[in-house]
Formats: structure tokens, C-alpha cells, sequence
């Protein structure tokens, strides 16, 4: 890497156009044929044609190792497409990479204009900050960058074509990002340097405070707020300082009721002093103003849960899930929540969508199961309970819902051993065929005997093909009926062979007692083992026994 920053920041800068460097027919031929090839990469029809130009840099030239020259207006529709992906698609991971192949065309040009190279570079900068592994070399970038728009040279006649087409950042703000990438690195006392000589005083007072420099804070608070004494944020600060609510009733009286961080203030403080009905109407407030805060939302659900407030804790907590689909804790406080007004399908969609985000908390694969017993998915439940169970080292295990499980598994095993009435629905099939035939046959009686012999034969015709089709509708149903009671009948024994799995280990963990020993014994029962039901059930005496002559030492001693 160079030193010269005004060398690196643009190789080759050209003021005027180069012979043959201008837009011409045989450049957009060529961007245009080597975009097609591109399609699958940019995944768009408007990726593609705005990638053929960066698709030329690898064309085959006369002369080998030379990149083919695109024209800056064609590099400014570059820059200008990875602008259109930032600003039509969500802010993810994939959006930085969507937008790469686009900044790597414009950065790889050997002839290029000034603004153009720049702004291609504090894009690639953005990309690679948020980046564990080139994280420091964005730095470096980003350094090199404002060094170099802050030296005088090249002169202002090199900088200023194409600047009004690329959206390149004001120098202030441009200082502003690097001082907040120190910040995010830990650089605390650069970024303060960048601060002051900006006089960005709000975030000078943050930096202070993460230096743990309190008093410095108060006295530039102060300060700036003899100048400024309508600020509603220097007196939040102030308020974040002294801890003190009166300063964010001041902000709220001098924003004339506009500012949202003021409310939002007063309700984290009122519930750090356990006010819920006070931080619930200041949540509120705060998210009238600007309810694009998932945290507050959260808060708000959560004051709502202590006032007993149900209703609105789960429309808090639904908010929630839809700003931040990813926050399990949101989807297992939902999840609680619809198991209460027997919501239970719901409850155990929330709950899937918690253990997919919070696969290591066992409180969540706790709702998890029990929203499956309710739900009657067995499978899900016992899956649940055996994550519990691993997740706690056999510490903790939920009676309640394993005795739901064998509850259901019994009902299952009743329904599965049942006798077929598959011979009674025939019967009653056939008498219903015969009493239509009868009441046909009335019918026939009071019509004249000269159509007599039409009727019998045009009834016998209709009698057998109504029997045929009953009896392809009787088969086709009892395949029916077997295919889902085998299917029903795998599901089954899944389920009890995974519950075995379970208590077995159960009764070996700490979580065991006497209870465990019982559930065991109904588990024998279902599989046909009477004499180890006998060996659970006296075990469970044994236990239970046990606890009783413990608990009368105790009380001996007291």
C-alpha cells in the first residue's frame, strides 16, 4: 500500500476525456454483450444490463493483461446502479455483495475521474468494515480517503467533474463516519479528537462518557446548554448524567411534547424503579412519536405482563416479532401468552419461530413443549421435553407436560386398538341402499302398467351402476382409512419409543423423584410390560417412602 494518499486514491486521473474513452456504440455493444453473461451472478434484469460494463474488465483484448477501459459517464452508471441496490433492497449482508461487483469495476479502471474512484472506494470501505477479517484494513481505507480529500491537492479543476453524479458525503459527515468507526473499533479518544474540531457536541458528551469522564460530560453539557437552552437532547443527556426525571420533563417541555427520546428516558427510568403503570404510558407516548423501536416495544410488553395486561402485552410483543423477526425472546414471550387464552396453534408457531433463534435457552424449548401438548403434537413435545432435559443436565424437566404426553399417547393407544367398524358402516350402508330401494319400488307401484316394463328395466340399470359406484367409494375409503391408521400407527410408535428414551434417562437424572417413577410405569403399561409397570410402581413407593421418612427426621431435629 502506497503512502502517496492522492496517488492511491486515483491511479490515473484524467480531467478530460481520452481518446477513445467517450460512450460509444462499440462500449455499450460490449458492456451490453458481456452483461448477458452476468445475469446469474447479479440476479436481476437491471443488475444485469448495469454489470456489463464491469463484466468488460475481463473481455479479451489485443493486448494481454490490459483491462478494457470503461468511460467515466459509463462508471458513474456504475456507482449509480450500487446506489439503486442500497436503495431498493434490505439492509442485509447480501445487499453489500450485490453492490460489490459494481464498486470492484469502477476501482480495478486504470483511467478514471476523481470523484468517481473516491466514492467507489468509500463504498468498498462501508462493505469491508462490517467485516471481522478486513474490518482494519476499511480503516486504513477510510483514513487514507480523508486524508486525501483534505490535502490540497490535485486542484479543484481534477475533483469537481462528476461529483454531481455520484452521492459522495459532505466532509463533515464523512469525518463524523470515520470518528464513529473508531468508536466501534474502541478508538474512543481519536474519535473525540474528530468530534471537537466538528463541534458535533452530542456526540463529544457520548465519548466522554464512554471515557467514564462524568464531570467533563456535565460541564460541556452545562455549557452548551447556556448557549442552546432549548435542546431537548442535551437535557436527556443531562438527565443520563445526574439520573435525574426532571431534566427529561424538562426536554419534554422544551420540544413542546415532540420528543420521543424524553418519554422513552422517563420509562426506562420508571421501570428500573419498578413503576409499570408510569413506564407503560411513557412507552407509549414515546412510540406515538416514532414506533420504529422494537426495544421500546418490548419494554412496553413487558410492563404490560406485570399490570396483569395480557391484551396489549401481546400486541406489544407481536410488534415486536414484526420489526425484529429475529428477537427469540419476543417469540417465546408471544408464545406464553397465546398459551393462556387456549391459542394453542399459535402458541406453537410462536414457539417454533423462538427455538429457531434461542436454540441454547431451555426456557424456551420448555414453552416449546408444552405449546406442542396443548397443540397435541407429540412428536414436538417429546422433542422438546429431551432438549430440556439436555440442556439442563437432567436439572430440570416439566412433570406437567410429560404426563400430557403419556395422557395423549394413551388416548392414541385406545383409538389404535379399538375393533374396526368398518363391517358396521358397510351394513349400515347396505340398509340405507335397501330402504331407497324399497321407497323406489313404492313409487313403481302406483304407476300405470303400461310402463311397468320400462320402469323395472330402466331401475335395474340405475340399481347396478349405483351398487358399483358404492362399491368403488367403499374401497377406495377403507384404503383411506388404512393408509392414514398405518401412518397414524408409525407416529405412534415413534413417539413412544422416544418417550421410553426420555424417562429412562429421567429417572437417572437429578431432576427424578417419585413422580418420574410413576409416569415410567404407565410407560411399561402402554408397551405391554406389565411386570417392570409393577417394578416403576414399586419404585415409586420406594421413593415416596423415602421423601416421608426424610421429611420426619427434619421435623424431629426442628
Amino acid at each position: 500500500m502506497e503512502d502517496d494518499s492522492a496517488v492511491y486514491l486515483a491511479p490515473h486521473i484524467t480531467n478530460q476525456p481520452a481518446a477513445g474513452s467517450s460512450v460509444t456504440g462499440n462500449d455499450y455493444a460490449a458492456a451490453s454483450t458481456a452483461g448477458a453473461r452476468q445475469h446469474s451472478v447479479f440476479g436481476s434484469e437491471q443488475g444485469a444490463a448495469a454489470a456489463s460494463s464491469s463484466s468488460t474488465l475481463s473481455s479479451s483484448s489485443s493486448t494481454a493483461g490490459r483491462l478494457h477501459p470503461i468511460a467515466p459517464a459509463l462508471q458513474a452508471l456504475l456507482l449509480g446502479w450500487a446506489a439503486q441496490i442500497k436503495k431498493g433492497t434490505s439492509h442485509d449482508d447480501l445487499q453489500q455483495w450485490q453492490m460489490a461487483p459494481f464498486v470492484e469495476a469502477v476501482l480495478q479502471q486504470q483511467s478514471t475521474q476523481y470523484m468517481l474512484h473516491a466514492t467507489a472506494r468509500l463504498l468498498k470501505c462501508r462493505h469491508e468494515k462490517a467485516r471481522g477479517r478486513t474490518r482494519e484494513r476499511a480503516l486504513m481505507q477510510l483514513e487514507q480517503l480523508c486524508n486525501a480529500l483534505e490535502s490540497r491537492q490535485p486542484p479543484m479543476t481534477v475533483r469537481l467533474p462528476y461529483c454531481h453524479c455520484v452521492r459522495f458525503p459532505l466532509w463533515p459527515l464523512l469525518k463524523k463516519e470515520l470518528a464513529e468507526f473508531y468508536i466501534a473499533l474502541g478508538f474512543v479518544g481519536a474519535a473525540l479528537k474528530i468530534f471537537e474540531s466538528l463541534e458535533m457536541w452530542d456526540q463529544l458528551i457520548l465519548c466522554y462518557q464512554l471515557l467514564d469522564k462524568k464531570q467533563v460530560a456535565l460541564e460541556l453539557v452545562q455549557q452548551r446548554l447556556q448557549v442552546t437552552p432549548d435542546n431537548a437532547k442535551l437535557w436527556c443527556v443531562l438527565g443520563d448524567i445526574q439520573q435525574q426525571d426532571q431534566h427529561y420533563e424538562k426536554a419534554w417541555q422544551v420540544s413542546n411534547r415532540r420528543s420521543a427520546r424524553a418519554q422513552r428516558s422517563i420509562g426506562k427510568s420508571a421501570l428500573q424503579r419498578k413503576e409499570y403503570s408510569k413506564a407503560a404510558a411513557a412507552y407509549k407516548l414515546a412510540l406515538g412519536l416514532n414506533p420504529l423501536y422494537p426495544d421500546v416495544w418490548f419494554a412496553l410488553g413487558f410492563c404490560y405482563l406485570k399490570l396483569k395486561d395480557n391484551s396489549n402485552a401481546l400486541q406489544a410483543y407481536t410488534k415486536v416479532t414484526q420489526l425484529e423477526p429475529e428477537n427469540g425472546e419476543a417469540w417465546n414471550n408471544l408464545a406464553a401468552l397465546w398459551l393462556q387464552p387456549s391459542g394453542y396453534k399459535e402458541a406453537l408457531h410462536a414457539a417454533e419461530q423462538a427455538i429457531k433463534h434461542k436454540r441454547d435457552n431451555w426456557q424456551t424449548w420448555d414453552n416449546y413443549a408444552t405449546a406442542a401438548a396443548k397443540a397435541g403434537a407429540m412428536a414436538a413435545c417429546v422433542r422438546g421435553l429431551n432438549k430440556v432435559l439436555e440442556l439442563t443436565n437432567g436439572q430440570h424437566l416439566s412433570l406437567d407436560t410429560l404426563s400430557s404426553l403419556l395422557s395423549q399417547l394413551e388416548q392414541e393407544n385406545q383409538f389404535l386398538t379399538q375393533p374396526d367398524d368398518s363391517a358396521a358402516a358397510v351394513a349400515a350402508a347396505e340398509a340405507g341402499s335397501a330402504t331407497a330401494d324399497d321407497e323406489q319400488s313404492e313409487e313403481t307401484m302406483d304407476a300405470p302398467e303400461q310402463l311397468l316394463h320400462l320402469l323395472n328395466v330402466t331401475h335395474k340399470l340405475s340399481a347396478e351402476q349405483q351398487q358399483q359406484d358404492n362399491t368403488a367409494q367403499k374401497v377406495s375409503a377403507i384404503a383411506a382409512a388404512d393408509t392414514a391408521l398405518a401412518a397414524r400407527q408409525r407416529t405412534y410408535d415413534q413417539v413412544l419409543s422416544t418417550a421410553g428414551t426420555l424417562l429412562k434417562s429421567a429417572i437417572s437424572a437429578p431432576a427424578c423423584t417419585h413422580e418420574v417413577w410413576g409416569l415410567l410405569g404407565r410407560w411399561y403399561s402402554l408397551k405391554g410390560e406389565l411386570l417392570s409397570s409393577q417394578e416403576a410402581a414399586l419404585k415409586q413407593v420406594g421413593k415416596l417412602t423415602a421423601g416421608y421418612t426424610v421429611l420426619a427426621q427434619l421435623t424431629c431435629q426442628l
